[in-house]
């Protein structure tokens, strides 16, 4: 793990309690300048909650862009099979595929489940709460990953640290904690 940020090496604590997913943020996992600032404020519930809304934000993005998630999504087997959401016609014309549906949204419980569960003056959790939140982002031995959470092997990506570190700035300019 040499090379790697207490934030980035912070991210494997993105968890699996039973088949539930959950990403935890806390002081000792941001970068050194976040962590002196933030460890300087009696109240600092509004930077990790903030912090949590980005990431939450960001998971719920890669449902519907594909340049948002971490990792390309693998074509299902019912894109195949059925076309993808337009099929054509008896006459030749694309229509709207009524039997198909955005991967990983067909009943949408997955994407409702992504909530903010937790936020004090030390720490925030996200998480996906339901039974297969793992299986989608990791995979199985028959379903191929599909990463929501923005983390690869891991750690947060390049693109999530800098989206996280920028929100925790910014709220901690509204609060008037200046950098240093």
């Amino acid at each position: 793990m040499k090379g790697l940020t207490a934030f980035q090496r912070s991210l494997r604590k993105i968890v699996r309690r039973g088949f539930e997913m959950q990403a935890t943020l806390k002081l000792d996992t941001l970068t050194p300048d976040l962590e002196r600032r933030i460890g300087a404020l009696r109240h600092a519930a509004p930077v990790f909650g903030a912090m949590a809304v980005q990431l939450q934000a960001m998971t719920l993005r890669a449902f519907s862009n594909p340049s948002a998630r971490p990792a390309d999504w693998p074509a299902r087997k019912l894109d195949k099979e059925q076309g993808g959401p337009q099929k054509r016609d008896e006459r030749g014309k694309f229509v709207k595929n009524k039997d198909w549906w955005p991967p990983l949204r067909h009943t949408g419980e997955l994407y409702q489940g992504i909530q903010v569960v937790e936020v004090t003056d030390d720490h925030a959790i996200v998480a996906a709460n339901v039974d297969y939140a793992s299986f989608q982002q990791y995979g199985t031995a028959k379903i191929p990953p599909r990463p929501f959470f923005p983390v690869l092997n891991g750690v947060f990506t390049p693109a999530a640290i800098r989206k996280i570190d920028a929100v925790a700035k910014d709220k901690l300019r509204q609060m008037g904690v200046a950098p240093r």
